[in-house]
């Protein structure tokens, strides 16, 4: 019975390995876990060389980032959804779509740029940081990730998971190796915030090579207007989101004493990384749901088996938090 049981339970393991939602599940889960691991070490760090008060300003810059990245997470869901459209349809429009939208976002980027220029000396009097240099550096990163954004998006539209995971985890070790160098070098926050960019130039170079093979075909033009109604729905409820879980470090910072915004500040980034462990589920579930869609099938399997997955990532990472939370804690500071 033993023996009959543990053949059972091999069977069962090897269809849920042969399962694709499940593999593209696993592929995009190891690629979130390497950057919720890098983004934290990236903090370890810096919270550990600079100290409290300094880290402080880290941590109200990353915030700041963080908000900025919502047009970004708003890029590649509505790149991803049209991609994935375009897919199912067998239509040939990846490049006309890439070439259109980077000329499109150019424009916001710019502006970017412009008004954290314009804006560095009185925010940076604001939150008590010494020089305007790592908000200049900030504008710099937020216009980037907008372009980063959008061969992400394409990625996740076409199901290339592999690639859009090495993109995401790559950032991050290179971000953490970056900014454990610049410390070292005596950069302090300007050497931070630095690393953010350097990371997502080498991300934004690796995705348009993981997108080569298209740049060789015949492409039909694309409409971008026809995303203009769903860009305005995923706009709403992304910014709120990002702003639900990120003003409060913006606040705490200003009212705080450099000491204790520092330590919040901490605390704060411990959160993302349960976003990070369940960020492959919906990753991969909305270019399948849209793909099932546009074949006309039902998605129904396809959403109950991805809110399983969803609750045993989030339960798992609660564990850890639950039995080891001094360890989390001290591993910052």
């Amino acid at each position: 019975m033993q023996t009959g049981a543990r053949l059972d339970l091999g069977r069962r393991l090897a269809q849920i390995q042969q399962n694709r939602l499940v593999r593209q599940n696993l592929i995009l889960f190891t690629g979130g876990l390497i950057a919720g691991i890098g983004g934290f070490v990236y903090h370890a760090i810096a919270g550990r060389v600079l100290g409290p008060a300094t880290y402080g300003q880290v941590a109200f810059l990353i915030a700041v980032y963080s908000v900025g990245t919502g047009p970004a997470l708003i890029i590649v869901v509505v790149l991803a959804r049209y991609t994935a459209v375009l897919a199912a349809r067998g239509e040939t429009g990846v490049r006309s779509l890439l070439a259109r939208t980077s000329r499109l976002v150019a424009i916001p980027s710019l502006l970017a740029v412009l008004v954290t220029t314009l804006f560095a000396r009185p925010v940076a009097a604001f939150e008590h940081i010494g020089s305007t240099i790592p908000l200049l550096i900030l504008g710099f990163s937020i216009a980037l990730i907008w372009q980063v954004a959008i061969p992400r998006g394409i990625l996740q539209g076409l199901q290339r998971f592999t690639a859009l995971s090495l993109n995401l985890s790559l950032e991050l070790i290179i971000r953490t190796t970056a900014v454990f160098l610049l410390l070292k070098a005596g950069y302090a926050v300007s050497g931070a915030m630095a690393a953010v960019f350097i990371g997502l130039v080498v991300c934004f170079g690796l995705g348009l090579y993981a997108l080569r093979d298209h740049f060789q075909r015949t492409a039909s033009r694309v409409r971008l207007r026809v995303m203009a109604g769903f860009s305005l729905t995923a706009a709403a409820g992304i910014i709120g989101i990002q702003i639900l879980y990120n003003q409060d470090v913006i606040l705490a910072v200003h009212y705080l004493s450099g000491h204790e915004g520092g330590i919040y500040g901490g605390l704060n980034k411990i959160g993302t990384i349960l976003f990070f462990l369940t960020l492959s589920v919906s990753q991969v579930l909305f270019p399948r749901v849209v793909e099932a869609v546009a074949k006309e099938q039902h998605p129904g399997r396809i959403l109950l088996a991805s809110a399983g997955i969803l609750s045993a990532l989030g339960a798992g990472a609660l564990l850890v938090f639950a039995v080891l939370p001094g360890l989390v804690v001290a591993i910052l500071f």
